[in-house]
């Protein structure tokens, strides 16, 4: 596996990978992305700052994600506290082929997200997940993420946010 910059031509196997993970929501009454978010415009918007990522395993795309090292609004406020108060990164976005899942996909890019941390100097990294996510919050908590409190997205959506502390990298 390698991890790299989401290229423009990438596009299409990114929003495939979305719609893959759309479709496993609403198979397990998972009411996250069913807006038809993120699509075309989120990952054309996240290549052009910089912050998507595509992780490949010979030469086809598996799984991506969006690492943002600038902060994120909705984690100004939480029902809950936060392990740190410096600078942190952010995981969004993070999907994996279907049958790609359970063959360390995840736990790759977990480590990728770390390493990006500790590279920019960053006390933790952040991110948050539906309540009813049981696959991405099991992964979140097998990574040793600690479960800080609710979030809430910019539509008043109620998100699960959690955060591992730098030190425990």
């Amino acid at each position: 596996m390698k991890i790299r910059e989401t290229r423009i031509c990438d596009i299409p196997d990114v929003v495939l990978i979305f719609d893959s993970a759309r479709k496993f929501f609403v198979q397990n009454g998972i009411p996250q992305w069913t807006e038809g978010l993120p699509d075309y415009r989120t990952v054309l918007d996240d290549i052009e700052r910089g912050i998507s990522r595509v992780v490949e395993q010979d030469g086809k795309i598996i799984a991506t994600a969006a690492f943002l090292c600038e902060g994120e609004p909705t984690y100004g406020k939480i029902d809950g506290e936060w392990l740190t108060d410096g600078g942190y990164c952010v995981m969004h976005r993070f999907a994996v082929l279907p049958e790609y899942k359970g063959r360390g996909v995840a736990q790759y890019i977990m480590d990728c997200a770390a390493d990006l941390a500790r590279q920019n100097g960053f006390a933790s990294i952040r991110i948050d997940t539906h309540e009813s996510n049981v696959n991405m919050r099991r992964a979140i908590e097998k990574y040793g993420f600690t479960y800080c409190g609710i979030i809430r997205l910019a539509d008043g959506a109620p998100r699960i946010a959690f955060e591992k502390n730098n030190m425990t990298f």
